[in-house]
């Protein structure tokens, strides 16, 4: 198993998710709870080292632009005449541009961090969510694995509900990551 979230990982292999997922198999009920969870799964730290390599050219950006701004307005109080109103007016033009950029390069790399704050959320609480829930049914796990065939219903029916609940919470957890990844429609647009 080769979760990268933390949490994940930490899910997927503790004891009471395998059992669940052998329980689970024998009984032919699925989806399995652990492919279920490689859904989820996602690198945070990386998205962040992604919108931080946006975020260093922003500040640069917008320093230029604030240096361009302040030389601009020196230069536009002693300058006068036609050559001054030109200059004013195309230089006015790339000081919009500066901060355009500078704008829209600090969203977008304010979204990337965002989304991966999201997306570490999603992941964090959805592995929390099937851990607990393999840890409620464990005893019952524990009972089809052992009984297999033998095993009560009622144990059968626990793993059931178990690898119900975790796909379910799976298909919910997928809708958030849809609205997360929507925020970037935003940015995309500018």
């Amino acid at each position: 198993m080769d979760f990268r979230h933390q949490a994940l990982r930490g899910a997927a292999l503790s004891d009471e998710m395998l059992r669940l997922s052998e329980a689970a198999s024998r009984l032919g009920t699925g989806p399995d709870p652990i492919e279920r969870l490689y859904l989820l799964d996602c690198v945070p730290s990386e998205m962040h080292h992604l919108a931080d390599s946006v975020l260093g050219p922003a500040k640069t950006v917008h320093e230029v632009g604030d240096d361009f701004e302040n030389t601009r307005a020196r230069l536009l109080r002693r300058w006068h005449g036609e050559a001054a109103d030109a200059f004013a007016s195309s230089s006015l033009d790339l000081l919009t541009s500066y901060i355009t950029r500078s704008k829209n390069s600090r969203e977008t790399g304010q979204a990337g961090k965002d989304i991966a704050d999201g997306l570490d959320d999603v992941a964090a609480s959805g592995a929390d969510f099937a851990s607990r829930t393999a840890g409620a049914a464990d005893d019952a796990s524990v009972l089809v694995i052992t009984m297999q065939d033998d095993a009560p219903e009622d144990a059968k029916a626990i793993v059931r509900q178990a690898v119900a609940e975790i796909d379910a919470m799976v298909d919910a957890k997928q809708d958030e990551i849809a609205s997360i990844g929507s925020r970037l429609d935003k940015i995309s647009a500018v």
